[in-house]
């Protein structure tokens, strides 16, 4: 999902992604922008959270980096 989100939010960043009424009946709105902003600053918290709790330097590895033995974060690609 968030593939699609990031190619929204860079084809079409202020196209509105979410919108809903607020109480007194005015609409609020979300832009592919600013909703692909608000993921990969809560993504980068989480992971920052996790690392910290093991140890783990926030330094990416690449698959050479896990096979000779460092830590660090990497992708599931």
């Amino acid at each position: 999902m968030t593939e699609r989100l990031e190619q929204w939010a860079q084809q079409s960043p202020e196209r509105i992604f979410l919108a809903s009424r607020t109480a007194g009946g005015a609409w609020r709105s979300l832009t592919y922008a600013a909703a692909f902003d608000q993921v990969r600053r809560l993504a980068s918290a989480l992971v920052a959270d996790v690392c910290g709790r093991w140890s783990i330097p926030l330094e990416f590895v690449d698959s050479a980096g896990i096979l000779a033995g460092k830590r660090g974060v990497t992708t599931h690609a």
